[in-house]
């Protein structure tokens, strides 16, 4: 299973928010406003949850408008540098992290 970082930019302040439930209700974790982390999902999870998006923002994003979904395999999680709080990712991962200063 490999873990994934899935942002987002969405105008529309009504299909931001429901993006955002539904990476929630699939097991996502907020870690910034448009940025959620999913954490060892299998491919049959991630596709879901592609089919999922898919559906609900179909013919409604906007020219500039965009989701991504970068994986991150497991054995890099450690490594993940930034600066600021993130509780969202270092509750979930709960492994030690490098913080930039």
């Amino acid at each position: 299973m490999t873990s994934y970082i899935i942002s987002y930019d969405i105008a529309a302040d009504r299909l931001r928010d429901k993006v955002a439930a539904l990476l929630q209700r699939e097991g996502c974790t907020r870690v910034q406003k448009s940025v959620f982390f999913a954490p060892k999902f299998a491919i049959k999870e991630l596709r879901a949850l592609q089919a999922a998006l898919h559906a609900l923002v179909n013919g409604k994003l906007e020219e500039n408008d965009s989701i991504l979904c970068v994986p991150v395999l497991n054995k890099h999680l450690p490594t993940l540098l930034w600066e600021g709080a993130s509780p969202g990712l270092e509750d979930t991962l709960k492994d030690r992290f490098h913080i930039l200063i």
